[in-house]
């Protein structure tokens, strides 16, 4: 048997929309989830630069704006954690819930290096 993590997206797609009673919601939430999770921590790496480079009459909306892409990372990550506990797989619902736990720990790096970076500069 395949894990959600092995399943193509063209299958998976089509396990959602066929009768079958697997993968159900729980599992479309953990995936939109995650593919949130990784963006959010995107943007915060996107913005490592302008925090450094922002003059002291902007920096503080890169500072903000790396809050709330932390914010909503970890909001997805809650429904990440939510639906794993639902999750019958318990190989699959591990690997997630690493990758959820990594994701966070990077997100919070990310983030408070942009706000020293922001904190500094607005200090000058």
């Amino acid at each position: 048997m395949s894990t959600l993590h092995d399943t193509t997206l063209g299958k998976y797609l089509d396990d959602v929309a066929s009768a079958a009673p697997t993968p159900g919601g729980g599992s479309v939430a953990v995936v939109v989830a995650a593919l949130g999770a990784r963006t959010c921590l995107d943007l915060l790496a996107v913005l490592e630069l302008p925090a450094t480079l922002a003059s002291r009459h902007c920096v503080s909306d890169v500072g903000a704006a790396a809050h709330l892409a932390l914010a909503a990372m970890r909001a997805s990550l809650l429904n990440v954690h939510i639906n794993i506990t639902f999750m019958k797989d318990s190989d699959a619902a591990a690997e997630f819930d690493a990758a959820a736990i990594q994701l966070e720990n990077d997100g919070q790096v990310r983030n408070q290096r942009i706000a020293d970076q922001v904190i500094a500069c607005i200090r000058g």
